[in-house]
């Protein structure tokens, strides 16, 4: 009888693996051992991170927010225009910065992300506030929208009040 139950559960197994159904059947194989949500949740604790970004909100402000929400420690470089082309030039030799960009993170035990929606994720995953795999792309289109309402603002900002607005200010001064 064991050697029954055995073939039947290989049969299954492989029937899953070969249906359009495996990913929701690795899923909730997951769910089930590690009790865990979402996608891929991140096991570990991050630690301290280092928020690498300039001296004002930008697109840097959400992270901080899920940060403090999280009540995950950080600190902050804050970039300044003079402290920038040097901070720049070694992150991008370092790979920190892989496009010359900011925001990035590093974290204590050693991730290094940039790019502020896959920080946001980075940090949701890891403190198990993802979404639901099934609702992925509805949690992707709020957090794209808001991103979108942010560059709205920055445009009326550079255009209407000359680059000085809430704190954010120009590097162009």
């Amino acid at each position: 009888m064991s050697k029954a139950w055995i073939v039947a559960v290989l049969l299954v197994v492989a029937a899953a693996l070969y249906s359009r159904r495996r990913s929701d059947l690795l899923l909730q194989l997951h769910r089930v051992v590690t009790g865990e949500r979402g996608c891929a949740p991140i096991r570990d604790n991050v630690g301290n991170v280092t928020l690498h970004y300039f001296a004002g909100r930008g697109r840097a402000e959400s992270i901080r927010l899920i940060l403090e929400e999280t009540e995950t420690p950080y600190i902050e470089t804050g970039f300044t225009k003079d402290t920038w082309p040097a901070a720049k030039a070694e992150g991008v030799k370092s790979g920190l910065y892989p496009f010359g960009l900011v925001p990035a993170i590093l974290t204590q035990r050693g991730d290094e992300i940039a790019d502020s929606q896959a920080i946001l994720r980075f940090i949701g995953r890891a403190n198990k506030m993802d979404c639901e795999c099934e609702n992925t792309t509805t949690c992707d289109v709020i957090a794209r929208s808001t991103g979108e309402w942010s560059i709205i603002k920055c445009i009326w900002c550079l255009f209407v009040c000359g680059g000085i607005c809430d704190g954010f200010h120009s590097l162009s001064e």
